[in-house]
């Protein structure tokens, strides 16, 4: 899979790559640097000041969607929806672009279409995103910076572990965590099940069926849900087949 960006808020990740389930582009991007139009403040006994400064700096570029290519491109579009006016960190490939955050200001589908049926076969999306003073960026970045730091074993002794567990949960870590999870393992990924139970819907508060650990298949994911992945076993090594958690799937 080759990612070409990602936009990663509170509320999780969108992405635009390549990969055998989901062919995203990214085309026309621009940025720009404006001053400002010219002020006049006048107050009676001073003389007459003029100021400029500079405008937010902007960012914008689109993208081509396809259903040819595996994508819902009406759904695509209206996911975007409870995205605009968040803030987050804007990558482009691995390298993070600028050192503020990014509001995005809108998302406007153009060049759309429809078929017989009524739905989108193509459309081209343009994003627009504008500098921003938020600083939930900076708490992404903190937990992103963990995420990685917890993949590596290195100096983590019991006492560090034991700690970690009487410190009060990090919901913003959390999310972020489930984000990276997510975003990794895309629908007919081969992941590791790590044993336990799974469930019958996404959003099960009980079950009765478990398995041993062994290697699995993504078949459905609900970002949103409480078990988010549905797998299956790939061979005779585990007998899950069902919802998951976050926590029970690794490579």
């Amino acid at each position: 899979m080759s990612v070409t960006a990602t936009f990663r808020t509170t509320a999780g990740i969108k992405s635009w790559e390549q990969s055998p389930q989901r062919v995203v582009d990214l085309s026309s991007m621009s940025t720009a640097y404006e001053l400002e139009a010219e002020k006049n403040d006048a107050v009676e006994g001073s003389p007459l000041s003029n100021k400029r400064g500079m405008k937010k700096e902007t960012v914008t570029f689109s993208s081509n969607y396809n259903a040819h290519l595996g994508i819902n491109v009406k759904a695509e579009f209206e996911s975007w929806k409870s995205w605009v006016g968040l803030a987050g960190i804007l990558r482009f490939g691995t390298e993070r672009f600028g050192v503020h955050s990014w509001l995005l200001t809108s998302v406007k589908a153009t060049n759309i279409n429809v078929d017989a049926a009524g739905r989108w076969r193509s459309a081209k999306i343009a994003f627009s995103f504008e500098e921003s003073d938020d600083t939930s960026a900076d708490a992404i970045e903190e937990a992103e910076a963990a995420i990685e730091a917890a993949r590596s074993a290195a100096g983590v002794t019991a006492t560090t572990v034991y700690k970690a567990e009487k410190k009060p949960k990090n919901t913003l870590l959390l999310m972020v965590q489930r984000s990276f999870t997510m975003s990794k393992y895309a629908l007919g990924s081969i992941v590791n099940f790590k044993g336990g139970p799974f469930f019958a819907t996404s959003t099960s508060a009980y079950s009765t069926t478990a398995a041993s650990a062994g290697p699995a298949r993504v078949i459905k994911t609900a970002s949103m849900a409480d078990h988010p992945f549905y797998i299956t076993h790939t061979d005779g090594t585990t007998t899950v087949d069902g919802w998951v958690d976050v926590e029970q799937i690794g490579d």
